[in-house]
């Protein structure tokens, strides 16, 4: 373990030595920062689709920056480090003494990895202020941050020349350190910024007059127009508003992709020089980022079904009886994106008699044209179009969508009217142990053990699933039934709400005259906002274009595809395929600055005031990407090490 912290030690200091990673660091902030100055005119957010595209564009630009410039330093890096000195010598020096090549290479990747991670840290500081500093053409850019962070970076410079002219040290690696205390120090301090007020202490166009105390966010007053003096909102006196730190998650996913291909750079630097390991990094960050193009069809297996296509089913070695053909599941609708559904086929003589859709299970009712089919003695096909699927799902959907807002709602109603809507029994673990639950329970074991002995299969095995599917159902329908009392209630007493009033017949509850008018604008704006949720749950189409995503599960599956006009043929999924889709890294699973999710934010706020909020990836899914990292650079690291221990170094 001493040899490869030695050499890691050793190979970091080397890396941050090297003029280009210091140039390569430093004009990848101020390109992120850069991107921050300009509009787009790529319109803002609407109450439909709450994105600021200008804003969104910066942060994209931002991590593109992030990725390209950690690629070149992951390149450059591997190939001064270990190609460099196997072509010098100097790596044969090395293990001359009493180290290993498991140690060297060991050593040098993570000298090289940890150089990559001060430079993405350096970059997290540019992308957070860019997100910070982002504007559209509405709004006005942040000069003074801007000129803040570029004095800092200049203090760093200055900082590292003055101790290289007057102590010795080279300058560096030496700037290097100052320029990461720089930028630490200055995000801090452009933090503290409030940038309006800011911009008026450089701009006199609106006639107000800033002094340079007041651009600071602890401070009370934001300048004066005339003799008025204008106080700053609270808002104004976050530090961290309009900072997104959900690029934290970003950048981080983006700094284990770097470190994987600083993997495979390392292992192509054993037997090659810089300019071939560029290439081969190069291509398979290009074929990466095609990999669901090229191989995410074939190793997942299923298809897309879209309106106006449909579904030929054959079950397997043309037997008869009830068939589990294909699961589905919705896409196009967020909040629907975690359902799945199984589809099975009838192909018995004699008609199905059940549910065409129960306990998330869609039966197709083949029997009719079974006859037929026999007496012509024709191949057992059943047809099932997008049409029929989505009006089996038509209620189902509908109780999805609605049901984070029937939460809001319940939530809402009961701080409007807490003495009429107290928690109900159903809301707690005791109602499992209930009469009624109990009751429920049984006459549905009754139905699901006459359907299981019917359709041959085992109920026990099921007993669990379907008993969590009726709790399920029954929280749904209480909800729904809360809710309608709650819309009963409000109803009845809206003129009240509407003037916020309600409650307050018996006087003012012993309120002042200040605290009663803040009461009263507060029941305002809930009363506005429970109605808002009242009208997107009674929306009688969903938003979006909804879509199925089939896996077969026996037989065969062919669909009708619109756009190449054809029937083709649904597989499973291929090995191969999988397993090339494995060993290729997705770098797609790294890059997710799409990560958004507005559907949460229309319950929080009113769409005609509606705030856009970037959606965060979540941290279990970091860590997750992380193990995968951990176990990629470790088999790459096994190659590169094959590589080194069968070149002969002269």
């Amino acid at each position: 373990m001493r040899q490869i912290s030695i050499i890691a030690y050793n190979a970091f200091m080397e890396l941050v030595r090297q003029p280009v990673f210091l140039l390569l660091f430093t004009l990848s902030p101020l390109l992120c920062v850069g991107l921050a100055l300009f509009d787009y005119f790529g319109f803002g957010g609407t109450s439909t689709g709450p994105v600021n595209f200008d804003v969104k564009m910066v942060k994209d630009g931002a991590l593109t920056v992030t990725f390209f410039s950690g690629l070149a330093a992951a390149v450059l890096c591997a190939t001064s480090s270990i190609s460099r000195e196997i072509e010098t010598g100097t790596a044969l020096a090395v293990l001359s003494k009493p180290v290993g090549r498991l140690h060297f290479l060991l050593g040098k990747y993570l000298g090289i990895i940890g150089a990559l991670s001060v430079g993405a840290y350096l970059n997290l500081i540019g992308v957070l202020l860019a997100s910070r500093m982002a504007h559209d053409a509405y709004a006005n850019f942040d000069i003074v941050g801007t000129v803040t962070f570029l004095i800092f970076i200049a203090l760093a410079y200055l900082a590292g020349g003055l101790v290289n002219y007057f102590l010795h040290k080279p300058f560096v690696p030496t700037t290097v350190g100052y320029l990461t205390i720089a930028l630490t120090v200055g995000f801090f301090v452009i933090c503290a910024q409030d940038k309006t007020t800011a911009f008026y202490w450089v701009d006199f166009g609106a006639e107000i007059k800033v002094t340079f105390w007041e651009i600071w966010k602890f401070t009370d007053t934001g300048g004066m127009r005339g003799d008025e003096v204008l106080q700053k909102l609270e808002i104004d006196k976050n530090m961290w508003e309009y900072l997104d730190f959900g690029l934290v998650q970003l950048t981080l996913l983006i700094l284990f992709a770097l470190w994987i291909l600083a993997a495979v750079a390392v292992a192509c630097s054993t037997r090659l020089s810089w300019m071939p390991t560029m290439m081969i990094c190069t291509g398979v960050f290009l074929v990466g980022m095609m990999s669901d193009y090229l191989l995410g069809e074939s190793a997942e297996g299923g298809g897309l079904i879209r309106q106006g296509e449909y579904v030929e089913y054959r079950p397997p070695g043309g037997e008869y009886g009830m068939h589990k053909a294909f699961l589905m599941e919705p896409l196009g609708i967020r909040r629907l994106d975690s359902l799945q559904y199984l589809v099975r086929v009838n192909f018995s003589t004699t008609q199905y008699e059940g549910e065409a859709f129960e306990d998330k299970v869609i039966t197709y009712d083949a029997a009719k044209g079974l006859v037929a089919a026999i007496r012509e003695d024709r191949e057992l096909v059943a047809t099932i179009d997008y049409d029929f699927l989505r009006e089996q799902l038509n209620n189902e959907f509908k109780l999805q969508w609605n049901r984070p807002l029937n939460t809001a709602m319940i939530k809402l109603g009961r701080e409007m009217m807490p003495v009429g809507f107290p928690q109900e029994t159903w809301e707690t673990p005791v109602f499992f142990q209930s009469g009624e639950f109990r009751n429920r329970k049984k006459e549905k074991m009754a139905i699901w053990q006459v359907k299981a002995d019917k359709e041959g299969w085992d109920f026990s095995e099921r007993e669990s699933e379907l008993t969590q599917s009726l709790v399920e159902t029954i929280r749904l329908e209480k909800e729904q039934e809360l809710v309608d009392r709650m819309m009963l209630e409000v109803d009845a007493n809206s003129e009240k709400f509407e003037l916020g009033e309600f409650g307050l017949e018996d006087g003012n509850g012993g309120l002042s005259k200040e605290a009663l008018v803040e009461q009263k604008e507060k029941q305002k704006e809930k009363y506005k906002l429970f109605q808002y949720l009242r009208t997107q749950s009674q929306m009688e189409t969903l938003p979006g274009q909804l879509s199925f995503w089939i896996r077969p599960q026996t037989g065969t599956i062919r669909k009708w595809d619109n756009g190449k006009g054809l029937l083709r043929e649904v597989s499973q999924g291929s090995v191969v395929a999988k397993i090339l889709y494995v060993l290729l890294p997705n770098w797609q699973l790294f890059w997710l600055s799409d990560a958004v999710a507005p559907e949460e934010e229309e319950l929080k706020v009113l769409g005609g005031d509606m705030k856009y909020r970037e959606g965060h990836v979540p941290w279990k899914y970091v860590f997750t990407s992380l193990f995968y990292v951990i176990v990629y650079v470790c088999l790459v690291l096994s190659a590169a090490l094959w590589l080194f221990e069968n070149r002969e170094l002269n």
